[in-house]
């Protein structure tokens, strides 16, 4: 019997004190703390990239919006294939 206590003894695990506790408790703190900011980061650049792209297709829209509004101001009313509605006098 004595061999088996002295076999638990060298198994036992051990002992956490409060000091680790608190340095372990830390460092999961300034690790969450970390991942939070890189969370933030990484979604604020996302947000500027979503706002360019949508800046970029509104500029683009209305460029061609402008583009035809001022083809259509040059034309008469009828369609190109017929003839002018009102001949030249």
């Amino acid at each position: 019997m004595t061999a088996d206590k002295g076999a638990d003894a060298n198994l036992a695990e051990p002992k956490i004190t409060i000091e680790d506790v608190k340095h372990r408790a830390e460092a999961v703190r300034d690790l969450a703390k970390s991942e939070a900011n890189r969370a933030t980061h990484q979604l604020m650049h996302e947000r500027v990239t979503q706002t360019v792209i949508a800046g970029v297709v509104v500029v683009a829209a209305l460029a061609s919006l402008a583009f035809l509004i001022g083809t259509r101001k040059g034309r008469s009313s009828c369609p190109p294939a017929l003839p002018p509605c009102c001949p030249p006098r």
